[in-house]
């Protein structure tokens, strides 16, 4: 298994601890799309972004964002 830094960061929140939670995974371009979805749900949070490379294009990173919808926001509850 390959490490990944990533970092947790507060989103739409003035302060810290506010907000919501988003999960950054840097040095991602290698990683094939199934192993995003795992890593994202392993992490649960209602998205997570990937940085694919560590060179900006036009003042942006090349990225893809994954989002994991949570059992909750699927209107279901235990097992179905």
């Amino acid at each position: 298994m390959q490490r990944k830094p990533f970092f947790i960061v507060d989103v739409f929140a003035e302060k810290k601890y506010a907000g919501n939670q988003l999960a950054v995974v840097k040095k991602a371009g290698a990683l094939p799309e199934n192993e995003m979805q795992r890593i994202a749900r392993e992490i649960n949070f209602p998205e997570t972004t990937f940085i694919l490379s560590g060179e900006q294009r036009d003042g942006e990173f090349d990225s893809q964002r994954v989002r994991t919808l949570l059992s909750s926001h699927l209107g279901r509850s235990g097992d179905s």
